[in-house]
């Protein structure tokens, strides 16, 4: 891991742009692993992270919660903070990578896409049939994150100003929490069951950012409104109505990170363009 995360910092410096940054590379599925997932590996040659099976039923979500947090140690989580001393113990002998180099956060992701991954798809049911048990979960998820991410950032501190993320940008704040599964709840879920713990992680540690793949126009308003969003970063602007995302990221001075140029090249004749806040 070191080698493939050192060659990223490379291939940054020969490219007009870039974030020079590594992070602990273990998937979308350390949080549930850390919570008692099965790990799920692809093949070597697919190239692929990993992630964690669903815990399979109800009944083993009602444990999970029951049990309460876990130590950050759990799971693939000893082999993250293995990693974060690892690359402090290699920056410390290289000056010029300890100055210019950043260790960024794992993928912890969120408390809804943690959710998602340890329930299963049926968690959308779930949502209408048992939604106690997923403000549960989710308590959990969120309680769990605070822990982890606390601990992480005892090994890097980040800045309030400014921090790298994914080799492609820079935010304003501490976290960058993934939404992927939001684009699956109507903007009133999203209101009840999400808004509050991501405005919670984010009040907690200062602010940051939120990624999140697919549509998100639909609840895009309710989440622009969270205290301490500096920035969203999204993928798939063909499936917004753009303007909408506009008048709730760029309109509100909240950036927009690692945005597609050909996309925002598209809408540069907007009323106001983008007011300085488009990073492509």
């Amino acid at each position: 891991m070191l080698v493939s995360q050192m060659e990223g910092v490379s291939r940054a410096l020969e490219r007009p742009s870039g974030t020079l940054d590594v992070r602990s590379n273990y998937g979308t599925g350390i949080m549930t692993s850390v919570l008692g997932a099965k790990i799920f590996v692809m093949p070597y040659e697919q190239n692929t992270l990993p992630t964690t099976y669903p815990a399979g039923s109800v009944d083993e979500i009602k444990k999970i919660i029951d049990k309460g947090v876990p130590s950050p140690l759990d799971g693939w989580g000893e082999n993250v903070f293995e990693m974060g001393e690892i690359f402090k113990e290699v920056f410390e002998k290289y000056p010029k990578i300890s100055e210019y180099v950043s260790v960024y956060h794992p993928d912890a992701q969120g408390p809804l896409d943690i959710c998602e991954l340890l329930w299963g798809s049926d968690i959308f049911y779930s949502m209408y049939d048992e939604p106690e048990l997923i403000h549960g979960m989710l308590r959990l998820s969120t309680d769990l994150y605070i822990k982890f991410m606390e601990k992480w950032f005892e090994l890097f501190p980040n800045k309030r100003d400014i921090n790298s993320h994914w080799g492609s940008f820079m935010y304003k704040g501490y976290i960058v929490l993934r939404n992927d599964s939001a684009m699956n709840i109507s903007s009133d879920f999203y209101e009840e069951f999400a808004l509050p713990y991501d405005a919670e992680l984010l009040d907690h540690f200062g602010g940051g950012a939120i990624h999140f793949c697919g549509r998100g126009d639909h609840y895009i308003e309710v989440m622009s409104g969270i205290k301490g969003l500096t920035g969203i970063n999204m993928s798939q602007p063909h499936l917004n109505d753009m303007e909408k995302i506009y008048q709730n990221t760029v309109d509100k001075n909240i950036k927009l990170l690692g945005f597609n140029r050909k996309a925002a090249e598209k809408n540069v004749t907007r009323s106001g363009v983008f007011h300085g806040n488009m990073h492509c």
